[in-house]
């Protein structure tokens, strides 16, 4: 099955999509995949983006490359961590303008870090 999908955001590592027939949003970072309902891809983006201000005004934080910026789960044994530096990209690629792209644009766009031989 086909869904049309609209494209509102990437950045290196990251891309926003939105499937125009159930209005679920679709968010790839790194090797983490998330699918939220309007109301939950909001509650998301609200925590990135307050997880975001809190650590940046810690300041001793935003130069710590360990991955100490843990994001809770609703599993009590699942966190998600971040360093900085992908926080910012995270946050980054919510705070992005809206553009559109077709499926097939988005792919001769996408870059491959391996050989498509």
């Amino acid at each position: 099955m086909s869904h049309q999908i609209e494209l509102l955001s990437r950045t290196e590592n990251g891309v926003i999509y939105k499937c125009l027939e159930c209005n679920h949003y679709q968010i790839e970072f790194k090797n983490l995949n998330f699918t939220f309902s309007i109301s939950g891809f909001d509650r998301f983006r609200n925590h990135i983006k307050n997880l975001y201000k809190k650590h940046l005004g810690d300041g001793a934080l935003c130069h710590s490359l360990g991955k100490n910026i843990l994001l809770p789960t609703n599993s009590e044994t699942l966190k998600i961590s971040f360093n900085m530096n992908e926080l910012e990209e995270l946050f980054s690629l919510f705070s992005m303008r809206k553009t559109q792209k077709k499926e097939t644009e988005l792919a001769v766009e996408m870059t491959y870090d391996f050989c498509l031989n």
